[in-house]
């Protein structure tokens, strides 16, 4: 069997421990950050005095989950010293396919009590860094980069410190891996969790994963050049990194509950409704926007930069070197056609009857055809036509704020006022005919708490913004949550 370095997609399986050991001084630590507290796995016990971990769950060590997938451990005590023990873990791939594909493997510890022989809790202690002290996030982690395929694994070990008198240290270990094949996550064939903030806590903190607070996350866009998700929200534009955030700038410009999209030339695209102006800006120089449309009263014009107006400019999606944008209050489809001097001359792609009250969402697929919600529905309008076709039919009030184009052939919408993430496929080849409906996220339901587990099954709150990572992992904001979600696909 081999072992070797791994990759995240969303799979939790926990572990623990328990036992005696000479009495030590206490290491002093600082204040453990906030809690975040998480219910599945499998665990294990560590006995300090036979120096030995063992499954307290029956036995059982492997967590499995929708289809088959997962990983087993076996897990030594290797030394010891004072009051820190070091445990060492092979974590092996027992799923069909590759894992650790499009980011890292992260195995992280989520939770952790120290008791004594009789059962007492003991407050201190926890995993704890190389320097013997508690690191200053509340779920440490390890990361691991390539893939694992299956059948092999990988090696790590983890120190615990048991503070006087315990006599145990029960401990949880959580796994996340990307996996191997580009598929959007559909149904039980995939995994859904937080990924960012807190749900329902609105703030500002910038920093670990699990510590950051948005304020009313809003649109979401990953760059392929850099494979870094960005993100607007009531603060500013983020950078979303695997296990951290940063607030890249606090400019009015990306707080008025502005729009987003990476451009082909690694650029972002801006739509801001509060000024109703649409920008760029380079990704090495967020302090710097340019504007390329719009002033800043409200109406209804086509033309250059200092002519062009907009009602109220919301989603923005790049095709080639154009943009277009959804101008909700001027139900209407707007262009930006870059000129040879790098200028952008607007124009309007099509207008809706007043019988529909605005127009929100847009996508463009590689074909030029154009994809745009309503409050009564998502319409398509061929490269090669005037008229638009609607391909998905609902009642008056519908709210599909975001739209994306994906290569399997699908686009994929939240849908805020039904609190869904939904995907829509072709019925025939024209695609002009009523669209299929897959639901991805969501059931109905308005979440009043943080989900986890098969994303059907769990309610959602306002959906807003929308990504998808080349490996098929799809991001999303909750608005009113105030976290962003990830879905992964398990085989």
């Amino acid at each position: 069997m081999k072992f070797k370095a791994l990759t995240v997609a969303t799979l939790a399986l926990m572990i623990t421990a328990c036992g005696t050991r000479t009495p030590a001084p206490v290491t002093p630590q600082p204040e453990n950050p906030e809690q975040v507290v998480i219910n599945e796995g499998v665990f294990y016990e560590l006995d300090t005095v036979t120096r030995t971990v063992r499954p307290v769950s029956g036995g059982i060590s492997k967590q499995v989950y929708y289809g088959g997938t997962g990983f087993s451990t076996t897990q030594i005590v290797t030394d010891s010293t004072d009051s820190v023990y070091n445990i060492q873990f092979t974590l092996k791939n027992e799923t069909q396919q590759n894992m650790g594909v499009d980011s890292d493997l992260t195995v992280f510890y989520p939770s952790f009590q120290a008791q004594t022989a009789t059962g007492t809790v003991v407050p201190g202690g926890g995993v704890v860094n190389a320097a013997g002290y508690l690191p200053e996030i509340y779920v440490p982690f390890h990361s691991f980069s390539n893939q694992v395929k299956p059948g092999d694994g990988v090696i790590f070990n983890v120190a615990i410190q048991v503070p006087e008198p315990a006599t145990k240290a029960v401990f949880s270990l959580g796994v996340q891996a990307g996996q191997d094949y580009n598929q959007i996550p559909i149904t039980a064939k995939a995994f859904m969790q937080p990924a960012y903030g807190k749900f329902g806590v609105e703030g500002f903190k910038a920093g670990a994963a699990d510590q950051t607070r948005f304020n009313k996350p809003f649109s979401l866009a990953i760059c392929d050049s850099s494979d870094s998700i960005y993100m607007t929200d009531q603060n500013g534009l983020w950078r979303i990194e695997p296990h951290k955030t940063v607030l890249l700038s606090d400019r009015d410009v990306y707080r008025g509950n502005t729009f987003i999209d990476c451009m082909e030339n690694g650029e972002l695209a801006i739509s801001n409704q509060t000024t109703r102006q649409i920008y760029t800006v380079s990704t090495y120089a967020w302090y710097s926007p340019t504007l390329i449309s719009g002033v800043t009263e409200g109406g209804n014009a086509d033309g250059d930069v200092n002519t062009a107006r907009y009602g109220n400019p919301r989603q923005v999606n790049h095709h080639g070197t154009d943009l277009y944008i959804a101008d909700y209050t001027n139900r209407s489809v707007r262009k930006l056609t870059k000129q040879p001097n790098g200028s952008f001359l607007s124009s309007t792609v099509v207008t809706m009857p007043a019988g529909e009250a605005y127009v929100e969402g847009v996508a463009v697929d590689p074909q030029g055809n154009v994809f745009f919600g309503t409050s009564t529905g998502i319409w398509r309008k061929a490269h090669n036509s005037t008229t638009p076709v609607k391909i998905v039919a609902k009642t008056a009030g519908y709210q599909p704020v975001t739209i994306k184009w994906h290569p399997n052939g699908m686009i994929l919408v939240t849908e805020f006022n039904e609190h869904r993430v939904r995907a829509y496929t072709p019925s025939d080849p024209s695609g002009t005919a009523g669209w299929k409906r897959i639901t991805l996220a969501g059931n109905g339901g308005v979440a009043t708490t943080f989900t986890r587990g098969e994303p059907t099954k769990y309610a959602l709150n306002t959906p807003l913004g929308l990504t998808v990572s080349k490996y098929g992992t799809i991001y999303f904001s909750q608005f009113n949550g105030q976290n962003v979600m990830r879905i992964d696909r398990l085989k």
